[in-house]
């Protein structure tokens, strides 16, 4: 009988052992597994944040050569609404200029007229004055010419 039970005591020990042991290595195993697990999600992780990180930037790029191209494209229009506008600014004082110079030929021309006829007027004027006293010297003369006569004649 002791040797039943030492060996039932023995198989109990080692079942217990085996049990211990088994535990041990069960939890070695899951914290083992924990560990691959993590690294394992840790490395899809850093996958998923480099391939998002990268996306992120093209996406970015791509947004951003779509705003230069835009911007680029807005800044030739505004450089060829800028140039036509200072192309009919050009005409628009081309055309102001040519009237101004026309109406400074005309009122020159006019001025030179009045000033022509002003002249005339002042020779006529100078003229009939000349004429005036000519014909008062002519009849001063004259009367004293008949003065003279007749002192003459009465002498």
């Amino acid at each position: 009988k002791s040797f039943k039970d030492e060996l039932e005591r023995a198989l109990a020990k080692q079942k217990t052992d085996l049990e211990s042991i088994a535990a041990y290595h069960e939890t070695e195993s899951i914290f083992n597994l924990k560990e691959e697990l993590t690294a394992g999600k840790m490395n899809e992780m850093d996958a998923l944040r480099e391939d998002l990180e990268r996306k992120s930037k093209e996406a970015l790029e791509a947004a951003l050569s779509i705003k230069t191209a835009e911007a680029d494209s807005m800044l030739s229009d505004m450089k060829e609404e800028h140039a036509a506008q200072m192309r009919s600014v050009r005409e628009s004082h081309a055309r102001a200029m040519l009237m101004v110079e026309t109406e400074l030929a005309e009122t020159k021309a006019v001025l030179q007229e009045e000033h022509a006829k002003d002249k005339a007027d002042a020779l006529d004027s100078l003229k009939d004055f000349m004429a005036a006293a000519l014909a008062e010297k002519v009849a001063a003369v004259e009367a004293t010419c008949e003065s003279e006569k007749v002192k003459a004649l009465e002498q």
